[in-house]
């Protein structure tokens, strides 16, 4: 249990916490784990918490050098935390457009980005997130409804090495290894012998069923859990086992008949809003239900309903904004007017992003952005630009916000 500073014995020493190795150490980490996050978002859609991934490793570095010289500092507990914490975020960036809606405005438009404008834009939609983050956090935090399974279980991680640092070394032996495995399958798949994938008819390869093994899956499957991953399965079951067929059956769909492979992009344009509806829609009613309590029990209290921002927050929160939507002007073309609609629809989907993360450790940015593209698609129709970036600006902030 930590103590609190007045607990403390007189001359007890202070465990060091934001220092500079803690930051660096954070940021080479985080700068090795990115291009994997970056490389799993472009195959699944997902990107990863690399928090644990960091813990460990830095906790291996630091702690292995201070036993191996009496005068250096052993690595402490804070000093771990500030580690992952810069590792994880720093590799979760790829939510601010790197993946989806920067590669797909280059290849609709032809436009490439340069990196300065690029490191521009993609801070300025995670700097949104952040401010939208800083005002959920304590309505997320005092929702008991919320699990927080990726920070719970880094916490639990830290403190276990901490207490049993064998297990810490053990651990980190696993990571390597399994590093060195999935790498290895990976160069053999790719270099040497392709791995077979299996189907137990032609008709379910292109419906998608087929038996793929990638590491990468079944490293995923282990990290969501058993409910989440039985879900997904049943979704999977529900919309590519029931949903596809019916919609060969009605017509709706037609398949290439040159192509004897899986089917997917012919199929998912219409299972797509079918999921990203169920997914929104619910989280956004459980949001409302709970802000609706939240309001019920202030007025019962006969507390104030409404919190006045401090100045600091709120300067940084219009300095994001103004960012934000001058970036889409200059660097985009897009109406200022136009920009700035897309900061509510932002918040709104931050704030549904972040309640999803707390409830089942994933994030839903792909379906935030989705879902953003179908709105403009309404208000701005065939305007590819606002389309995109209005996608971008709401899952990237949502991305910057649950990390």
């Amino acid at each position: 249990m930590l103590q609190t500073s007045s607990s403390l014995p007189l001359h007890a020493p202070v465990e060091r916490e934001l220092s500079v190795r803690a930051v660096v150490t954070g940021i080479v980490i985080g700068i090795l784990l990115t291009p994997s996050n970056v490389y799993a978002g472009l195959k699944i859609g997902w990107s990863f918490n690399m928090s644990i991934i960091a813990l460990l490793i830095g906790y291996g570095i630091w702690q292995g050098l201070a036993r191996r010289s009496a005068a250096r500092l052993p690595w402490t507990l804070h000093e771990s935390n500030i580690n992952q914490t810069v590792a994880s975020a720093a590799a979760s960036i790829i939510s601010g457009g790197l993946v989806a809606p920067i590669p797909a405005y280059t290849l609709l438009t032809g436009q490439q980005l340069d990196a300065i404008p690029m490191v521009a834009w993609v801070f300025s939609v995670s700097f949104l997130g952040i401010w939208i983050a800083w005002y959920l956090r304590p309505s997320l935090l005092n929702d008991k409804a919320l699990k927080f399974p990726e920070g719970m279980a880094t916490l639990e991680t830290l403190l276990h090495i901490y207490n049993q640092g064998h297990e810490a070394a053990t651990r980190l032996r696993v990571l390597l290894g399994a590093a060195l495995l999935s790498g290895v399958v990976k160069w053999v798949d790719t270099f040497m012998w392709a791995f077979p994938r299996w189907s137990p008819t032609a008709q379910l390869e292109r419906l998608t069923f087929t038996a793929d093994p990638s590491l990468l899956l079944v490293g995923f499957g282990g990290i969501i859990g058993i409910r989440v991953g039985l879900t997904l399965l049943l979704g999977a079951l529900l919309a590519w086992g029931g949903l596809a067929p019916w919609l060969l059956e009605q017509g709706l769909v037609q398949l290439s008949q040159g192509s004897t492979g899986p089917q997917f992009a012919a199929l998912v344009e219409w299972l797509l809003w079918p999921g990203v509806s169920l997914m929104v829609c619910s989280t956004l009613a459980s949001l409302g239900i709970r802000l609706w309590a939240l309001h019920k029990t202030t007025r019962a209290g006969g507390g104030a309903i409404w919190v006045v921002p401090k100045a600091g927050p709120a300067v940084g929160f219009l300095v994001s904004i103004v960012l934000v939507v001058s970036l889409q002007a200059l660097l985009f073309g897009i109406n200022p007017w136009m920009a700035l609609l897309t900061i509510p629809l932002a918040i709104c989907l931050a704030a549904v992003a972040a309640r999803v993360v707390g409830a089942t450790g994933i994030p839903p940015i792909g379906a935030i952005g989705q879902l953003s593209q179908l709105s403009f698609g309404i208000v701005a129709p065939g305007q590819v630009p606002i389309n995109l970036m209005s996608a971008n600006t709401a899952g990237g902030s949502a991305g910057s916000a649950r990390t």
